[in-house]
């Protein structure tokens, strides 16, 4: 999630945010969540 956030100039909050609403599907792993970056991408580079 760090990564996103960074690659995306969001914050934490933001991103969870953008999870919620668009009902992207998270990935867990111990103390770990993971999204598909292509999810995050469709989002913010929609053509």
């Amino acid at each position: 999630m760090a990564d996103a956030q960074q690659h995306f100039g969001i914050s934490e909050k933001a991103l969870y945010d953008l999870i919620k609403r668009n009902d992207l599907e998270v990935f867990r792993s111990g103390k770990f969540s993971y999204v598909l970056r292509s999810a995050l991408n469709q989002i913010f580079y929609k053509s």
